[in-house]
């Protein structure tokens, strides 16, 4: 994800996608640039030599958070993916520093408040909740299992109030329980995989005081075809529509103005 507020821009993750994402930054001139790491599972680290800020001599790129989840050392992943030639063969050429924090504390990057959550996934991840400077807040919260009241309570305090949320939804509760499969794999249950349901956001969500006003999911099971997505995100739409006003689903690429989607 990118998240370009005025002249900064926060890079959250290192998918596949982070090369448009980055590219996103980049056409959009922002100065200054952080990167932040939610945890370290392949499908979140994997496209991270990919990202074309790490090329330029003079990128803004001048910052790399790391939680500490999962056992793993931001600044030995650093080096072991990026300045390893077995791995890949060019090495970055920005000069960029590491910073290692424990899921919970407060950050101030740009002079803008980031507060951080930890989440429940097998290994730990880490939630962002970004103060912009227009006041208003986004709260990026991807792989994360709600299925505790205890997680509830917590994820419902940490989004409160948000002006928007990102948050994973990747299973129906049949998916989850193992009752039905995705598509037409076999139904296994996934309970403890470190995902969520419509169900359990909705169920954290009233928990909330004041629910954020826009929610996007992400995190979409790579089995489903476009025609269960778009079924699967009516499915979130009613069951959501008596606590937030708009919520959908993100696709690749995807530019959301979030002045204009509040006008």
């Amino acid at each position: 994800f990118a998240v370009i507020d005025k002249d900064v821009a926060f890079l959250i993750d290192n998918g596949l996608g982070v090369q448009i994402a980055a590219d996103a930054i980049v056409q959009a001139g922002s100065k200054r640039v952080a990167m932040f790491q939610t945890h370290y599972h392949y499908d979140h680290i994997e496209g991270m030599p990919l990202n074309p800020l790490l090329y330029q001599p003079d990128s803004p790129l001048t910052h790399f958070f790391g939680p500490r989840v999962g056992g793993i050392i931001p600044e030995h992943l650093w080096k072991d993916r990026l300045l390893n030639t077995s791995h890949w063969p060019i090495a970055p050429k920005c000069t960029t520093s590491i910073y290692e924090f424990d899921p919970g504390a407060s950050l101030v990057v740009f002079d803008r408040d980031i507060a951080t959550s930890l989440q429940n996934h097998p290994g730990r991840s880490c939630g962002y909740r970004f103060r912009l400077s227009d006041k208003k807040s986004i709260v990026i919260a991807t792989d994360i299992e709600l299925a505790s009241a205890y997680h509830q309570r917590n994820f419902a305090r940490f989004v409160d109030g948000a002006d928007f949320l990102v948050v994973e939804c990747q299973l129906r509760e049949g998916e989850y329980l193992g009752k039905v499969g995705v598509m037409d794999s076999p139904a296994i249950p996934m309970i403890g995989w470190g995902h969520s349901t419509p169900e359990m956001i909705l169920a954290s969500l009233e928990r909330c005081s004041e629910a954020p006003k826009s929610i996007f999911v992400t995190h979409h099971d790579s089995r489903r075809d476009q025609t269960d997505l778009r079924k699967f995100e009516d499915e979130l739409r009613r069951a959501l529509s008596g606590v937030v006003k708009d919520s959908s689903f993100l696709c690749e690429a995807q530019d959301i103005n979030l002045n204009r989607l509040e006008s």
